[in-house]
């Protein structure tokens, strides 16, 4: 009965620590590749590389255990093919014949012996005879039919060997009267090797029986160590691509925080391999962003500083200023210039110069803009009589370009000043002069006579 069942709890054993392990390697591989899964159907950053290093991996350790796989189960269903074989079946069949050909060949001497002795012989040196009158409680089956009439044989083991008994019914007028026993002890060594050869025949065909079972127990445990090195080898390379795209995936979300424009970010990882090295560049290149947007951050506020001087400046001196860049487009005109020139800033601004013009009557300015942009000057100066919504007025116009340090041009600024004011004041107190000379000459007559007369004297 152990003989029988050995072989069932064996490979039920072996089937279950199988599955157990199976179905442990597949649920964290199943997790893991699902977090890939996952990660791909939400675009994550890295899940490419990390498809990419599994499926190489898999490739690499699949290819190998599959034919490891095949190869050696190849050689054990032969090897159990072989090991269960006719071959080895016929010599252990034939050695429990004979094994049993002995103890029955005893087991006849015995009772013909049990016969001889009931006659009145006497039994051999190795026969032990024995008569038993009355039945005991603990008799055996044999003795109990004995009793009722029947002879019969059985073995005995004990310590010092087999005991071949044989138990004959002692009659008297028809009725049994009692027993005859007759026993014989078989040597240890005969015992020992009958008892090697049955455990042995027992033993072959209990596995012969469990043949197809033991090939697919071994099978299976060969499938595990197959699948536990592809499932393995899967992990590590879930961890291997995951140890390199993790630290990745967080560069990659702290720059897309920089580029948001927050600097205020730091990729927490402590790493001493190339992977650190990008790390502690990529949190140093933070910190100098960081600086850079606060030095610039003051640089423009001075630089905003200076040009709300300079607008002030430029908006409250009296000469009109207009300011044009690269294009020739007006980029800036006071309101001393918007009221010169009688036109709203917001009409120009942004407009070619030449825009300004159609508000500007003077075939002298025309021309003169026709001369500049002729040859290449760095400044002119110049006034001009211009007509000005119906108004003549004449203008001392300033022209210069406006160039960077690399003698690039940058645009051209233009400064004029109404001076019609100025020119007809001028007029009068030359007016006044002349009027005050006549107004002498007429007084004093006599003075060109004489100055005359004193020059034609020398």
């Amino acid at each position: 009965m152990n003989g029988i069942l050995s072989p069932k709890v064996l490979n039920l054993l072996v089937f279950n620590l199988t599955v157990v392990a199976l179905l442990t390697l597949v649920f964290f591989v199943s997790k893991n590749l699902l977090k890939i899964y996952l990660e791909k159907r939400h675009k994550v950053i890295g899940y490419k590389f990390k498809t990419k290093i599994v499926a190489i991996f898999v490739v690499i350790t699949l290819i190998p255990s599959a034919l490891l796989f095949i190869i050696a189960g190849g050689f054990i269903s032969t090897y159990i093919d072989q090991w269960l074989s006719p071959q080895v079946r016929v010599p252990i069949e034939n050695a429990y014949k004979i094994a049993t050909i002995l103890y029955d060949r005893e087991k006849e001497r015995t009772l013909q012996e049990a016969g001889r002795v009931l006659k009145g012989g006497t039994p051999p040196a190795n026969f032990k005879a024995t008569k038993i009158k009355t039945l005991s409680g603990d008799a055996s089956e044999t003795i109990r039919n004995a009793f009722k009439g029947k002879e019969g044989t059985e073995v005995i083991s004990t310590p010092e060997g087999d005991i071949i008994r044989a138990v004959i019914p002692v009659k008297k007028g028809g009725k049994v009267r009692g027993i005859l026993v007759v026993e014989q002890v078989l040597p240890v060594d005969i015992v020992m090797q009958a008892e090697t050869i049955r455990k042995a025949h027992e033993d072959f065909f209990t596995l012969y029986q469990w043949k197809f079972p033991l090939k697919v127990n071994y099978l299976l445990a060969l499938g595990f160590f197959t699948l536990l090195i592809v499932f393995t080898a899967l992990w590590v390379s879930i961890k291997i691509s995951g140890n390199i795209t993790d630290p990745i995936q967080k560069l990659a979300s702290a720059t897309e925080t920089v580029s948001k424009g927050n600097l205020d970010v730091t990729v927490d990882l402590k790493r001493d391999d190339e992977i650190g090295l990008l790390i502690d560049s990529f949190n140093r290149m933070v910190r100098d962003l960081k600086e850079s947007k606060a030095s610039l951050h003051n640089a423009y506020l001075d630089a905003d500083r200076r040009r709300v001087c300079l607008e002030n400046i430029v908006e409250n001196i009296d000469s009109g200023v207009i300011s044009l860049d690269e294009m020739r487009r007006v980029i800036t005109i006071n309101t001393t210039a918007s009221r010169i020139l009688n036109i709203d800033p917001l009409e120009v601004i942004g407009m070619e110069y030449t825009r300004l013009l159609k508000f500007i009557e003077s075939e002298e300015l025309q021309s003169f803009i026709k001369e500049i942009r002729l040859w290449e000057f760095t400044s002119a100066q110049r006034q001009f009589k211009v007509g000005i919504g119906g108004k003549n007025l004449t203008l001392c116009v300033f022209i210069t370009q406006l160039k960077d340090r690399d003698n690039k041009s940058l645009g051209v600024l233009v400064v004029f000043e109404d001076i019609t004011d100025i020119l007809q004041a001028q007029q009068a107190l030359a007016w006044q002069e002349v009027a005050r000379r006549i107004a002498h000459e007429i007084k004093n007559p006599l003075t060109p006579i004489k100055l005359s007369t004193e020059r034609m004297l020398r």
